[in-house]
This record gives structure tokens, sequence and C-alpha cells, in this order.
């Protein structure tokens, strides 16, 4: 019973080290859910051996493998306009139907087509008017400075 409280109690300690650290990015939160689940063998040493089965060691790999896009995205989002960031969002999904399509065969029907070209014209005219807006912008903050006769 002494050895399940210690194992919980560390658990427990490194969720919560993990969690106020989450804050900071996506990634440790992710990474604090893998270790929440992974046997330790006693308190603070996490048994990475032969206790640890085959689809344990797959969740944590595939945790870490979905992880590290995600954080890279969030690092990346932060460096550009939120108007950018909606537009990429796009861009999966699109390739995702791309791939079912043309590489395994899937139905795309006329009635599919056609919402598909809806959402992306509506996405090129959001697109160019926020292109217009910010070249209208960077003109009207240019200062034209007269020239002095002499």
């Amino acid at each position: 019973m002494n050895r399940t409280l210690a194992r919980a109690a560390a658990r427990g300690a490194v969720w919560n080290f993990l969690t106020v650290l989450a804050e900071r990015g996506f990634g440790f939160l992710v990474l604090g859910v893998m270790l929440r689940h992974i046997p330790l063998a006693s308190v603070g040493v996490v048994a990475l051996g032969s206790a640890i089965s085959d689809l344990v060691r797959m969740l944590v790999a595939g945790g870490a493998v979905t992880a590290l896009p995600l954080t890279g995205f969030a690092y990346g989002a932060r460096r550009i306009s939120y108007s950018l960031v909606g537009i990429v969002q796009y861009v999966g999904p699109t390739l995702q139907l791309l791939t079912g399509v043309f590489l395994f065969g899937e139905a795309f029907t006329r009635t599919q087509a056609v919402g598909f070209g809806l959402i992306w014209g509506a996405l090129a005219i959001y697109a160019t008017d926020g292109l217009w807006r910010s070249r209208a912008a960077r003109v009207a903050s240019v200062v034209v400075v007269p020239a002095t006769a002499e």
C-alpha cells in the first residue's frame, strides 16, 4: 500500500509541475499527460525498461510524434498575423481531401466540388481584401515632404 501511495504521489508531483509549465506551451502539457501514464517503479524513478508494455511505448511515442508538430505550429503561429493563421488552417484539410481523392480513390461528388470551390473562393476574396488593405495602409503611412523652393 505504501509503495502505491508513493507512486501516485510522484506521478502527481510530476503532473502538477508540468501543468504549471504548460502555461508556456502545449508541448509541456502533452509531455505531462504522457508521463502521468508511465508506471513508476519507485518514487521519482521512471521504469523505462521491461516494465512498460509495447502498447504504452507506442502511446508515448505517438504522443511525442503528435506534440512536436503542434508545438512547432504554436511557435510559428505567434509570429504571424491571426488572419494568416486562419487561412493556413484550411491547408491541412485540403491536403487530406486531395490525398483521399487522388491517392485512395475516394468519391468526390459535384456537390462537394462546388462547396469546396465556394470555400476557397471566399478565402481568396478574404486574402485579396487583406492584401489590398495592407498595401493601402503602407501607402498612407508614407510621408511626402514637399520640396522647398530655393
